[in-house]
């Protein structure tokens, strides 16, 4: 007998603006960090996995990038479920303040065993998986980072400032983002740089930790950001493909 599975959905919202807050390279290097950690290890360990390299070899597993996750839950592990949605968005807001997540589930099952009524019943289940969560994504949330009036804030971002980081008074997100860029000392940037431009085993003095690198003989710099057109339209292609 065909029992029924639950596929989960949640997407994260406000990546650019969270990256991209200011144009401290150490911050955003930080944040690019905490954001990836959202689709694989925080996601991972709120489903009870050690890390993400236990979601590669997980049949149920479906998508985790770009800020989507699809993963299917079998009927024995609806409590699990029910867990992780009342969690996981306290879980997001508190590893990167000013990042929101929207999340949704199917119930679905196929009309027998076969493979085709299976994947079937999974794309019309992912179909409506993706129209909840655009009605999840258009509720207005509310920030996570309000401060009183006379608040000191951060005269980067304009929110409230919870810390002085080398004399310059910093906000939540700004810290957070820091502490992930510091976590590996120099490793954080080098290994996104690595995985950015494709050249593994680059040497420390091939990579700018710090504008002022960059600067020392021109201080005119120019920063182009590459968005893939229609890449999250790709993505969600993508999540229509159940693993095999």
């Amino acid at each position: 007998m065909e029992t029924e599975k639950f596929l989960y959905g949640a997407s994260v919202q406000g990546i650019q603006s969270f990256i991209f807050q200011t144009n401290e390279l150490k911050d955003i290097v930080g944040a690019s960090e905490l954001v990836e950690q959202i689709c694989t290890d925080r996601f991972a360990q709120s489903i009870g996995k050690v890390n993400a390299e236990a979601l590669k070899t997980d049949p149920n597993a479906i998508l985790m990038a770009a800020g989507n996750i699809k993963y299917i839950f079998q009927e024995s592990d609806k409590e699990k479920l029910e867990n992780l949605i009342k969690k996981f968005p306290k879980t997001v807001i508190e590893a990167a303040p000013g990042i929101t997540v929207s999340q949704a589930v199917v119930k679905y099952r196929s009309d027998d065993n076969s493979p085709e009524s299976e994947n079937q019943a999974f794309k019309s289940a992912i179909n409506l998986l993706e129209k909840q969560l655009r009605e999840q994504r258009n509720k207005p949330l509310r920030s996570s980072t309000l401060g009183i009036i006379g608040v000191m804030r951060s005269p980067k971002t304009g929110l409230p400032a919870v810390a002085i980081d080398d004399g310059e008074a910093i906000d939540l997100g700004t810290q957070k983002k820091r502490a992930s860029a510091h976590k590996g000392n120099k490793n954080s940037t080098k290994k996104l740089c690595e995985k950015s431009f494709g050249l593994p085993h680059l040497d420390h003095d091939q990579i700018a930790y710090d504008i002022t690198d960059m600067t020392d003989k021109n201080d005119w710099i120019a920063i182009i950001h590459a968005d893939g057109n229609g890449l999250g339209q790709i993505v969600q292609k993508v999540g229509h493909l159940q693993k095999t």
